[in-house]
Order: C-alpha cells, then sequence, then structure tokens
C-alpha cells in the first residue's frame, strides 16, 4: 500500500484575522492575501503531492501571545487555506475536500515575537 501524503510546514508571522474577515479596504485584503499566497508558496515549493488531494485532514494552528477569538482564527487562515490551493496541495477549499467537513482551528501560547502559523495537511483515503 502506499504511503499517503503528508505536510508539515511553518509560516512566520501571522495573518490579520480583520484584514482577512474583509474589514479594510479592499486593497489591503488584496495585498494580504498576494502576501500570504507567496509565502505558502515559498515552503510548499518542491513539497506538494503529485495531484492536488481530493480530501485531506488540514489543521492550522496560530502561534500568538494573545488567544484570538474562534471566528477570527478561522478567518485569519483563510489566505493561507487559498494559497494551499493555489499551489496544488488541496484540490479545493469546499467542505467536502475535507475529513470531517471542514479544518482544524487551534490556538498555540507564543512569546512575543515568535508568532507563526503552522499547518499541517494529510491526504486521507
Amino acid at each position: 500500500m502506499a504511503k499517503l501524503y503528508e505536510l508539515t510546514i511553518e509560516i512566520p508571522g501571522l495573518p490579520d484575522s480583520q484584514v482577512s474577515a474583509g474589514k479594510s479596504h479592499w486593497r489591503a485584503r488584496q495585498a494580504a492575501a498576494k502576501r500570504w499566497y507567496k509565502r505558502v508558496a515559498a515552503v510548499c515549493v518542491g513539497a506538494e503531492p503529485p495531484e492536488p488531494l481530493q480530501l485531506a485532514r488540514v489543521t492550522y494552528e496560530r502561534h500568538s501571545t494573545t488567544e484570538p477569538d474562534f471566528g477570527n482564527l478561522v478567518s485569519g487562515m483563510k489566505h493561507l487555506e487559498d494559497g494551499l490551493v493555489r499551489c496544488g496541495v488541496l484540490a479545493d477549499d469546499k467542505p467536502s475536500n475535507y475529513e470531517g467537513g471542514a479544518p482544524v482551528y487551534r490556538w498555540v501560547k507564543a512569546k512575543r515575537g515568535e508568532g507563526h502559523v503552522r499547518i499541517r495537511v494529510e491526504e486521507c483515503e
């Protein structure tokens, strides 16, 4: 049996949930999206699966000093999620492409100045 695809990446910095949630000017949203797509692409290059995953278990972890509310935690990951699709890791980000219908979102306490995002992608059969 072939080994299923797994990928764990860490991206320095923290996405701004207010910008991702559409609570800013459209140009700021567009610039943030482009910045995060590039960051995801930079760490995924060469690690993509042979074909984009049709069904995956994805965990997004925000490592920061303060815990965001759940809505902001989720909205802050939108550009990273789109980046995984653009890079060819995920086939799509609709619920049917996630095990259980949605990714998992977590917050982890981090020291000031050490904020980052960790993403784990696991292929499901």
